[in-house]
């Protein structure tokens, strides 16, 4: 799995991978 932070950039760039931002959502709480 690629870093939170790249992961959190993709979802800001696509807005369709809002998995990927949940799941980082949840790994930083």
């Amino acid at each position: 799995m690629e870093n939170p932070l790249q992961c959190f950039m993709q979802f800001v760039n696509t807005r369709e991978n809002g998995n990927c931002f949940v799941l980082f959502n949840r790994g930083s709480m």
